[in-house]
């Protein structure tokens, strides 16, 4: 895969969020692709589409530093260091860094305010469960389960279920805002919404819980003269 490296002072775009590569691709710049950001399978079509044309893109544009190996990133008023896999390390010069994500990067300019916020994704199996669409999203104004999406690529295929939740530090701690509170309330929030349980069940609806990810929103810091941050949503 291609591999920039930087021969001269230049601009740096940080991160591998849609937005990050939107701004790379337009304004020019190399980017560090701290983390494969792919949009989650819930995202719209056109969310996942604009993601993997503008990362095949910069790839073969040679726009990336370390393509799609790199392992952590150090900053100083001067320099940038990336570290990529078997422990190759490169050393340049630059003009200006975008900073979209806080994460697997060191030196950075103060923080002005630390972000107690995280995304949360519970993957849920159905163990009793009928989708009849293609595609369910199920809306709340709670914290946890803030967003449920009920998947199925064919008629015939798994369902795939996916819980968001918006949660503090402090709720993540709580037994109140677990997985299992998870499972329970996309159990009951299916129900409400009209699906139904496998034949001869039809009044069961259960889930299983596979997996939890926890994303932490980016803090704020204060820019300097080179360093510069963009925030948006998760990435």
């Amino acid at each position: 895969m291609p591999n920039a490296l930087p021969t001269a002072a230049v601009k740096i775009t940080f991160g591998s969020s849609l937005a990050a590569l939107q701004h790379a691709y337009q304004n020019n710049t190399l980017i560090i692709l701290n983390k494969l950001s792919f949009p989650d399978i819930f995202e719209p079509l056109h969310i996942r589409e604009a993601w993997g044309l503008l990362y095949a893109k910069l790839m073969l544009a040679g726009k990336t530093i370390a393509a799609d190996m790199v392992k952590a990133t150090k900053v100083t008023d001067e320099k940038v260091t990336v570290v990529s896999e078997g422990n190759i390390i490169n050393t340049f010069e630059y003009d200006i860094l975008y900073v979209f994500d806080d994460e697997h990067i060191i030196g950075l300019s103060d923080i002005e305010t630390k972000i107690d916020e995280y995304k949360v994704i519970d993957i849920l199996k159905p163990i009793w469960l009928v989708a009849k669409t293609a595609r369910s999203k199920i809306t709340t104004k709670d914290s946890l389960v803030n967003t449920l999406y009920v998947l199925k690529s064919t008629q015939t295929s798994p369902i795939n279920i996916y819980s968001v939740s918006y949660l503090n530090k402090e709720q993540l701690r709580n037994f109140d805002y677990s997985d299992t509170i998870v499972k329970f309330k996309s159990e009951d929030l299916l129900k409400q919404n009209g699906f139904l349980g496998r034949h001869p069940y039809r009044e069961k609806i259960e889930l299983e819980v596979v997996k939890r990810i926890i994303q932490k929103k980016m803090n704020k810091y204060k820019d300097s003269e080179k360093i510069k941050y963009i925030y948006g949503n998760f990435t």
